[in-house]
């Protein structure tokens, strides 16, 4: 009886803290429709690095908190732990130094931001736009 009650308060106290870190609001099917890399040294831009994707041929699709990113129309697929803390998302394994991404969420758009301080007083600035498939709400 006593082992029972521990293990349905092990569930609950694990359950209750996967629910604190997911948010229901990312969940869904999003298409990638460009990932730009800018490098800045004091406010002047070294180089730009802009990718657009025609849309399904890279996907997101957040479930909880896993990410499965899907490549070449399903041929390729990677599955990332994820973190939602506040506006900031953490891809993969958190490390202690690891930069988490910006979430800025509006509508049916998703844009992830993260900054990379390089060497010297270079920046690297990565910004991900996606769009929510439409019928992809749980």
């Amino acid at each position: 009886m006593k082992f029972n009650l521990v293990i349905a308060l092990t569930i609950l106290v694990i359950g209750v803290a996967c629910a604190q870190s997911v948010n229901h609001k990312l969940n869904g099917i999003w298409y990638v429709v460009s990932k730009t890399e800018t490098l800045t040294e004091e406010d002047t831009v070294i180089d730009i690095d802009e990718d657009i994707y025609e849309r399904g041929e890279k996907i997101y699709h957040i479930e909880g908190n896993t990410l499965t990113i899907i490549e070449g129309a399903g041929k390729h697929k990677m599955e990332l732990p994820i973190k939602v803390s506040d506006e900031q998302l953490y891809l993969g394994k958190i490390e202690r130094k690891k930069e988490p991404y910006h979430i800025t969420l509006k509508d049916n758009e998703l844009i992830l931001t993260k900054i990379k301080i390089k060497g010297g007083n270079q920046r690297l600035t990565e910004v991900v736009t996606l769009e929510k498939q439409a019928d992809s709400t749980p």
